[in-house]
């Protein structure tokens, strides 16, 4: 996995614990493994294992999923991308990279009322 994914990952528990009375979910989606294959769910508690994410959800993708139009998938050119939803489950903003400044305000873009 790559390095930003890898320094996303350590600082998921931090970022949940920051926006706690958000009531903010954090998931990871994993699109593939080590090998470029699809992510298996093995793969995942690796990952969390790996990490000690504990109480946010690793789920396993492929890159069926992807669609760089954003028409009929996510839209992702890049790892790692971060999609940020309103309660209403519509995306309200997408960070390309890893910045702890950009998904700080990403997750100010949901959490403001």
């Amino acid at each position: 996995w790559c390095g930003y994914c890898q320094v996303a990952a350590r600082d998921v528990s931090a970022i949940s614990a920051d926006y706690s009375e958000h009531d903010l979910l954090y998931v990871t989606l994993l699109i593939e493994n080590t090998l470029g294959e699809p992510a298996s769910v093995a793969d995942c508690e690796n990952w969390a294992s790996l990490f000690g994410i504990i109480s946010s959800p690793v789920l396993a993708g492929s890159r069926e999923l992807i669609d760089t139009a954003g028409e009929n998938g996510i839209s992702l050119s890049g790892w790692p991308t971060f999609l940020f939803l309103t309660d209403d489950m519509v995306i309200e903003t997408i960070v390309r990279g890893y910045s702890v400044d950009a998904i700080d305000q990403g997750i100010q873009t949901i959490t403001t009322e």
